[in-house]
C-alpha cells in the first residue's frame, strides 16, 4: 500500500508538473504572440514613419533643386546683362574712337588739301608771272621788230 500511495502521489505530482508546464508553455506562447504582435505593429509604424521621412526628403530635395535652378538662372541672367552692358560699352568706345580717328583724318586731309592748294596757287602765280614776263618779252620784241 505504501508503494501504491507513493505511486499515486507521484502520478499526482507528474500531472501537476505537466499541468504547470503546460500552463507555463501557454503563458510563454501567449507572451511570444503578444511580443510578435507588438513587433509587427512597431515594424508597421516604423515603415510608415520611413515613408513619411522619404516623402519629406523628396520634397526637400525638390525644393533644393528648384532653388539651385533659380540661383543658376539668376546668375545666368546677371551674366548676360553684364556681358550685354560690356558689349555696349565696348561698342560705344569703338564708335567714339572711330569718330575721333575719322575727325583726325578729315583734319589731316583738309590740311593736306590746303597745302596742295597753296602750292598750286603758288605754282599758278609763278606760271602767271612767267607768262606775263613772256608776254612782255613778246611785246617788246614785237615793238622792236615791227
Amino acid at each position: 500500500m505504501i508503494f501504491q500511495a507513493i505511486n499515486v502521489i507521484r502520478k499526482k505530482y507528474e500531472l501537476e508538473k505537466v499541468e504547470i508546464i503546460s500552463a507555463e508553455k501557454e503563458k510563454a506562447e501567449k507572451l511570444i504572440r503578444e511580443m510578435e504582435h507588438k513587433c509587427n505593429e512597431k515594424i508597421l509604424e516604423n515603415k510608415r514613419e520611413s515613408e513619411r521621412c522619404l516623402m519629406r526628403l523628396k520634397e526637400e530635395h525638390a525644393a533644393v533643386v528648384a532653388r539651385i535652378q533659380q540661383d543658376n538662372e539668376l546668375k545666368e541672367s546677371t551674366l548676360r546683362a553684364y556681358h550685354k552692358e560690356e558689349l555696349q560699352r565696348i561698342r560705344s568706345q569703338g564708335e567714339s574712337e572711330l569718330r575721333e580717328r575719322l575727325s583726325s583724318l578729315r583734319q589731316e586731309h583738309e590740311a593736306q588739301i590746303k597745302t596742295v592748294n597753296i602750292r598750286h596757287e603758288e605754282d599758278c602765280q609763278k606760271l602767271q608771272d612767267e607768262l606775263e614776263l613772256q608776254k612782255s618779252k613778246v611785246v617788246i620784241l614785237d615793238t622792236f621788230f615791227f
